[in-house]
C-alpha cells in the first residue's frame, strides 16, 4: 500500500522543510525528547504489559524475559508476544479460540490485485501528493518578509535577505548602520570612511567586541574577496550578560573595503544556531552597493 511512502513523505516535508532542521542544537533540545520521551515510555508499558500477562497465563511473572528486553530496549525495538500456556479466557475443545469456531474453514486464496481498492489507493496518493508539493510551492511563492534594500551609511546599501527584518529604529539614511534579525541572529552592519586594509578594519572590529563581551575568543583570520571585493573575516564565541538574560553565544566578523569605505559585518546567534544562517550572511555580504 501507500501508507508507509507517504508517510516518509510527509515527515520529510515537514520536518527537513524549516532551516532550524540543519541546527544540531535545535534537534538535540527541541525534535529528540518528542521521540526520546514517547519510544521510553511505551516501551516501558509493554514490558510491563508483557510481565501482567505472563503473570495471568503462567501464574508467575516472567522478570528474567523482561529485564532482557529492557537491556536490549536502545538497540532494538520492545516485541511483546503472548506468552504459550492455558489461556485465563475459555477456549474451544480443539484448542482454538471460540470465535475461530464460527470463522468457518480457512479457503486456499491465490493473491490477486483487488482493482476495487486500487482506484481509491491512487486518489488518495495524489491527494495527499497534492497537498505537499502544493506546500512546497506557495512556500516559494509567500516569500518571508524582509527589509529589502537598506541604507547602512556613506551611500552604501544591502539588501536584506528573506526572513530578515529591521530590529532597530534608525533613520532613513543609515547613518548609524542598521541592525537585522532572524529568529535567533541578530546583524549589525555599518559602512564608514576607512584608508586601511580589510584586515586591519577586522582587527579594529575584533577589538571593539572584546571590550563590550564579558569573555570572547576569536578563531582565525580568513582573508578573500566576495563580488571583487577584499574581505577579512573571522569566527568568535562570546559570553555576554544583560540586565534581562547572559549566556554564550557564536558569531562572525566580516570586514569589506568598498569605495574607501569599511563595510563591517558583525552576525550573532545562539549558540549552535550560525550555521543556519551563514548563508544568507554571505547573501547579504554579496549585496553591497556604493552609491554615489
Amino acid at each position: 500500500t501507500a501508507g508507509v511512502p507517504l508517510f516518509f513523505l510527509l515527515s520529510g516535508a515537514l520536518l527537513l522543510s524549516g532551516e532550524r532542521s540543519a541546527s544540531v542544537g535545535y534537534t538535540l533540545k527541541k525534535r529528540l525528547p518528542r521521540v526520546l520521551v514517547p519510544f521510553l515510555i511505551w516501551s516501558l508499558l509493554a514490558v510491563a504489559y508483557y510481565v501482567v500477562m505472563t503473570w495471568l497465563v503462567k501464574g508467575a511473572p516472567d522478570w528474567t524475559t523482561a529485564v532482557s528486553k529492557l537491556k536490549h530496549l536502545p538497540a532494538q525495538p520492545t516485541a511483546v508476544e503472548i506468552p504459550p500456556g492455558q489461556a485465563p479466557y475459555g477456549q474451544a475443545p480443539n484448542g482454538q479460540a471460540p470465535w475461530a469456531a464460527m470463522a468457518g474453514p480457512a479457503e486456499d486464496r491465490q493473491p490477486s490485485l483487488d482493482r476495487r481498492r486500487l482506484m481509491p489507493t491512487v486518489a488518495v496518493a495524489c491527494i495527499v501528493a497534492a497537498v505537499v508539493l502544493g506546500g512546497l510551492g506557495l512556500d516559494k511563492v509567500l516569500a518571508a518578509p524582509s527589509a529589502g534594500k537598506v541604507a547602512v551609511g556613506n551611500h552604501v546599501t544591502i539588501v536584506a535577505a528573506p526572513g530578515w527584518v529591521r530590529a532597530d529604529e534608525g533613520g532613513a539614511n543609515g547613518s548609524a548602520g542598521v541592525t537585522l534579525q532572524q529568529a535567533n541572529a541578530q546583524l549589525s552592519v555599518q559602512a564608514l570612511s576607512y584608508g586601511g586594509s580589510a584586515s586591519a578594519a577586522l582587527s579594529d572590529l575584533e577589538s571593539s567586541v572584546s571590550s563590550e563581551a564579558d569573555q570572547v575568543s576569536f578563531g582565525d583570520e580568513q582573508d578573500g574577496t566576495i563580488s571583487g571585493r577584499k574581505v577579512a573575516m573571522a569566527g568568535f564565541e562570546a559570553v555576554v550578560s544583560g540586565s534581562s538574560s547572559s549566556g554564550t553565544v557564536d558569531g562572525e566578523l566580516i570586514c569589506m573595503i568598498a569605495s574607501g569605505n569599511a563595510v563591517v559585518f558583525e552576525v550573532v546567534a545562539a549558540q549552535g544556531d550560525l550555521g543556519t544562517v551563514v548563508d544568507d550572511v554571505k547573501a547579504m555580504v554579496s549585496s553591497v552597493e556604493v552609491g554615489q
